[in-house]
């Protein structure tokens, strides 16, 4: 397999999980599983914890007021996701292609 076959196949595989994914931890955070929903959008919750938020809820039940910044780190996670999953996939691939013997990286 060509090097920019390989690239091509790690970025489609970086955007399908990612957007797999993302649409999974919406649906798990439907129907009320939320800690699920964390785990599964890792890069969204890593993110907006980083960003600064006013607390308006009780203190037995704490809400956290969104801002433009939650909101841009919402939209950043996808991007990081891509490249994340992508990397990933890139090296997998990789190892893969040097076990079968078909590792000659061709531009």
């Amino acid at each position: 397999m060509t090097l920019t076959r390989r690239i091509l196949l790690a970025l489609i595989i970086g955007v399908a999980l990612t957007l797999a994914l993302a649409w999974l931890s919406f649906e798990a955070n439907e129907v009320g599983y939320e800690g699920l929903s964390n785990v599964l959008f890792w890069q969204n919750t890593f993110l907006q914890s980083r960003v600064a938020s006013l607390d308006i809820g009780t203190p037995d039940d704490p809400l956290r007021e969104g801002t433009l910044l939650m909101f841009l780190g919402f939209i950043l996670s996808f991007p990081v996701g891509f490249v994340v999953y992508g990397v990933g996939a890139f090296v997998v691939i990789s190892k893969l292609a040097e076990r079968q013997g078909t590792a000659r990286p061709r531009a």
